[in-house]
């Protein structure tokens, strides 16, 4: 013998189950721009350690400042290496981790389709 189900359990029990088929679908898309998020977090630290080390103001393209890669950053492109099938090779320099950095990120970058001419034009850039 089963007890009745009273409507507001029934209904609470269709809303929880609709949440959780909604969270099921969104949940690549969320991953991918929790990541963005962090790779983007993770660019301005190594941004910032390469403005500290230019103090004098002399740095450019061709004299790099040699500033020693902040541990996120070591972390995250470890991490994003072999979440990409690649070798980790960790950077020693906070240019170094930059540059792995952008060339990581493109992976999770917004396709154009869901950005519209902006996304055109970020697309294009990235590849």
């Amino acid at each position: 013998m089963s007890l009745p189900v009273s409507p507001i359990a029934a209904t609470a029990a269709k809303i929880a189950a609709a949440e959780l088929a909604d969270r099921a679908r969104t949940s690549p898309e969320r991953r991918r721009r929790h990541l963005v998020r962090l790779i983007d977090r993770v660019i301005g630290q190594c941004e910032r350690a390469n403005l500290a080390a230019d103090i004098g103001g002399t740095a450019s393209v061709y004299n790099r400042p040699v500033t020693p890669a902040p541990p996120a950053a070591v972390a995250l492109v470890a991490w994003l290496q072999l979440e990409a099938g690649e070798v980790s090779r960790p950077p020693t320099t906070a240019v170094e981790a930059l540059d792995e950095l952008f060339r990581l990120q493109r992976r999770y970058l917004a396709h154009p389709a869901e950005c519209g001419d902006v996304g055109d034009l970020v697309w294009s850039v990235a590849r």
